[in-house]
């Protein structure tokens, strides 16, 4: 069991609230269903079940935590690959 299996590190959650305070519930619920090796898979016809989102507000709202250097993801046409990015350099 990780120190982290439920909730991320009070640093880069923080690093969510600070520069993408939009994508913060988001980024706490990818973390919530990440696994050992800090990475998800997700296919986009469960997307609407699982976050209330729609496949293209939770492309939005992952390019937000990308280009704060949260997370990386892949898509193609019937899901979405995030690995998340455990730096904590500000």
């Amino acid at each position: 069991m990780s120190v982290y299996e439920d909730f991320p590190p009070i640093k880069l959650f923080e690093k969510t609230l600070k520069h993408c305070p939009q994508a913060s519930f988001l980024y706490k619920e990818l973390w919530r269903f990440s696994d050992d090796k800090w990475s998800f898979s997700v296919q986009k016809s469960d997307i609407i079940d699982l976050f209330g989102l729609t496949p293209t507000k939770l492309k939005n709202l992952m390019l937000l935590l990308k280009k704060e250097g949260l997370l990386q993801f892949k898509l193609n046409k019937k899901s979405y690959k995030i690995d998340f990015i455990l730096s904590i350099d500000s």
